[in-house]
């Protein structure tokens, strides 16, 4: 009687794994999948052989997971793949130049006479380069190697991302802006935050010097970029270059580097993640990126991330023109392929008109701020790697960088064809992915 009653409850745990795996109420993004039959065939046993064989080993439990998780994949493969397709068929970025319109932020319209730039401000309030993104995609190693040059130097020599003092979260957010309408005199938050901007970069000029050397600088918020730039209306002859990163391993990065209010219950400040307080693991990754056409979570934690990274792309080229910007590719940047005949010195002495001969080899021949490190003048040898300590040194999975790949497919499209940015597994996904 015993064994009997244990091997009814085996076979109704099992119906309810079964039942749990191919449920739209457990799988909520995966609707009209169908079921497929994961008992193993040699179960269609008695009551006395079922339970003699589950008890006994571990092989069909194995191999039913290991089927599950097949039809699981393959059913999300299916639902990201039609989604790229039906995404691609509506050409997202086919108006493109269309879309290429700069507006100025509301703080400055109309600005306060009293506190608009002074002439003898002349070079010094705004760098001649600026290093403005992506982040996780080498920002640091570019900016090293440019004010490694001996005819440049660091626009504020204690911190490589100056973002100008003032209110920068009004400043740098559409919040309190959204609906301004401008009228003929600034309004009291419009003179505050002018009144801050035009202090701190007053404050910045007095520290400069007159040297004739080529300014650098690394801020990555692209809204306090474009405030400063319009506040200096558009200043000529000044260069922005945006670092590009294969999707999957920026993603990947992402989520390793940063602590995250929605999964983390400490976020501290700064707001990276640690292995003694935050928890990552590349099967959770994959979790969230396999939900991300369904799943608020998803959206709230990479997928905003995502969109205001490849915001950056268009709205520096709206801002400053497509010949003032230079995108370069990230894997470009490592030591073993950055001095080669035509890659990323060549380009950046072309772009800037420095000599290339004048960036230090010791500083381009390893890499900086990588995977864990934080700080500009961290080094990290001169190997890549996609692996994290805060997810056990373990890389993403396969199967993860696919559907990266399907998310990111238009994006991958737009950056090949107009700035020359190939990568091409990211190209190729509809194709690899065919049933």
């Amino acid at each position: 009687m015993g064994q009997k009653s244990n091997a009814l409850s085996l076979r109704v745990a099992w119906a309810v794994i079964l039942a749990l795996s191919c449920s739209s109420a457990f799988f909520g993004y995966y609707n009209n999948v169908p079921c497929p039959q994961v008992f193993p065939p040699d179960w269609q046993v008695t009551e006395k052989h079922r339970f003699s064989k589950a008890v006994t080993t571990t092989d069909a439990a194995k191999d039913l997971d290991a089927r599950l998780k097949r039809a699981f994949d393959a059913s999300v493969l299916r639902k990201h793949r039609a989604a790229t397709l039906e995404r691609a068929s509506v050409a997202p970025y086919k108006n493109m130049d269309l879309q290429l319109y700069h507006k100025p932020h509301p703080v400055l319209n109309p600005l306060d006479p009293k506190l608009r730039p002074k002439p003898e401000w002349g070079n010094t309030t705004f760098p001649d380069i600026s290093v403005v993104g992506f982040p996780k995609a080498g920002t640091t190693q570019l900016y090293n190697i440019l004010v490694s040059h001996s005819e440049a130097e660091a626009f504020n020599k204690r911190d490589k991302e100056f973002c100008f003092a003032g209110n920068e979260s009004s400043l740098s957010r559409n919040n309190n802006w959204e609906d301004f309408v401008p009228g003929s005199r600034p309004t009291t938050m419009q003179i505050e935050l002018q009144e801050a901007l035009h202090t701190a970069l007053q404050k910045h000029r007095n520290l400069r010097t007159s040297s004739q050397k080529k300014t650098v600088n690394g801020c990555l918020s692209q809204r306090i970029v474009s405030v400063v730039y319009d506040y200096f209306n558009q200043p000529s002859n000044k260069k922005f270059i945006i670092a590009l990163r294969d999707p999957a391993d920026w993603l990947w990065a992402v989520y390793n580097f940063w602590a995250l209010p929605d999964i983390d219950t400490v976020v501290p400040r700064p707001d990276w993640a640690a292995p003694e307080q935050h928890y990552r693991s590349p099967e959770m990754f994959h979790d969230l990126v396999a939900s991300s056409h369904e799943m608020l979570f998803f959206e709230k934690m990479l997928g905003s991330r995502g969109k205001h990274a490849m915001d950056y792309v268009w709205q520096f080229e709206a801002m400053a023109g497509r010949e003032n910007i230079l995108y370069i590719r990230n894997e470009d940047l490592l030591p073993g392929v950055v001095a080669r005949p035509g890659g990323v010195l060549d380009q950046l002495a072309a772009f800037t008109g420095l000599d290339r001969k004048g960036f230090d080899s010791q500083t381009f021949g390893e890499i900086s701020n990588c995977n864990d490190q934080k700080g500009f003048v961290k080094k990290c040898g001169t190997a890549k790697s996609n692996a994290y300590e805060i997810t056990g040194g373990r890389s993403m999975l396969p199967e993860t960088r696919t559907l990266i790949y399907l998310l990111y497919y238009e994006e991958c499209k737009l950056w090949s064809q107009r700035y020359d940015v190939v990568y091409e597994d990211c190209l190729n996904v509809l194709e690899a992915t065919k049933s």
